[in-house]
């Protein structure tokens, strides 16, 4: 029954913070000093450049997420979209909003401030071997610390380690990138030259990249895939004969327009290559040695026999694939119902069929997509 003894509301932190220039947003809010609770009106979130024109309402009731637990407490509100970079916005909270209780004590007096949407800075950084300027530095020095590449907006990052000498990336602009080992064109820049800084692939489009150690494969914004690089066995996927050795030095379409962009869908091994398609059909092409087509084939080096030059549907089919990788003469896949499948070479085990073959003989390699238990 203590009289004389109160506590004004007031917020102690902003979120994004009044004293920063830049702050990543997980939420839009105030951290206040004590507990507080809904009053009534609703937080808008505005543009200031057009008029306030207002973006969103948050009715404090219901769109507003009251954390009193933690210490100090706070509240937070999630715009349903996205916002715009570069645009400046007014967050308002207003008087009587919120409360010290229901029905009871002192309100909050609002208050507004603006921020200013900024877009991520994507830094890229490379360490390792540093043979044929593959970490794109501009020297072919190897580090065992983190260095930085170039650039502030790269955005994909993919398989960039082990045998594959040369590295290839997207920017967020939709620009391909690509560095390292260059004997058989696999950069795509119209050349054999050995590159040890990021050079640009032509185009804007770019969307995903996959590679081995001798080719490259991107796809395009408009559902277009395309190769570079050695022509061996038909990796190059351009449905020319598969003893086509020629090398392309710069990007030739593999046929279709409805290839999927998603970075996980894409993917090479040796000289072999698989996509999805956007209706989640998977298909490969290129040498089939080991069965890494999927094909429920083998062929025989050096003849590649039952090696591929088109893309070509894997054994089994079905429309639910999700995701593809590659590693040595080997694939595996997973299927939108969790499950994992893989085929292809097994001399180290890589199948984890319990069961492991010695090179050069195909003892214990799968020519069909095999299920791994779990799903």
């Amino acid at each position: 029954n203590l009289t004389g003894i109160g506590l004004t509301i007031a917020p102690i932190a902003y979120n994004p913070d009044v004293s920063t220039s830049s702050a990543a947003l997980t939420g839009i809010g105030l951290t206040f000093n004590q507990r507080v609770f809904a009053g009534t009106g609703n937080v808008t979130l505005s543009l200031v450049s057009v008029g306030s024109t207002v973006v969103e309402n948050f009715s404090v009731g219901s769109s507003v997420t009251y954390n009193n637990d933690a210490d100090p407490p706070n509240i937070t509100i999630t715009p349903t979209g996205g916002l715009t970079v570069g645009q400046q916005y007014a967050i308002s909270y207003p008087p009587g909003a919120f409360i010290k209780n229901t029905g009871a004590g002192s309100s909050y007096v609002g208050t507004a401030y603006t921020f200013t949407a900024k877009t991520y800075s994507y830094e890229l950084w490379a360490l390792g071997s540093g043979y044929a300027g593959t970490l794109g530095v501009n020297s072919q020095v190897s580090y065992s610390s983190p260095v930085q590449v170039p650039g502030t907006n790269w955005e994909h990052i993919y398989n960039t380690c082990g045998r594959n000498d040369h590295s290839v990336f997207v920017k967020s602009d939709g620009t391909l990138w690509s560095w390292g080992y260059n004997a058989t064109g696999g950069l795509g820049l119209n050349d054999t030259t050995q590159r040890s800084s990021p050079t640009q692939v032509p185009g804007t489009t770019w969307r995903t990249g996959a590679f081995n150690e001798h080719n490259t494969m991107a796809t395009k914004s408009d559902g277009t895939l395309w190769m570079m690089g050695r022509g061996v066995a038909g990796v190059l996927g351009t449905n020319g004969p598969s003893s086509d050795n020629a090398h392309r030095s710069s990007p030739v379409q593999v046929p279709g327009t409805t290839w999927s962009n998603d970075r996980d869908k894409n993917a090479m091994t040796g000289d072999a290559a698989a996509a999805i398609k956007t209706d989640g059909t998977l298909w490969t092409w290129g040498d089939s040695g080991y069965g890494q087509l999927g094909l429920n084939q083998f062929g025989a080096w050096p003849a590649r026999a039952n090696s591929r030059s088109s893309p070509t549907e894997i054994h089994g089919g079905g429309t639910t694939w999700k995701q593809v990788d590659g590693g040595y003469s080997a694939m595996a896949a997973i299927k939108t119902d969790g499950t994992l499948w893989i085929w292809g070479i097994s001399i180290h085990g890589q199948l984890a069929q319990n069961s492991s073959g010695g090179h050069p003989s195909y003892l214990n390699s799968i020519s069909s997509p095999t299920q791994i238990p779990g799903t």
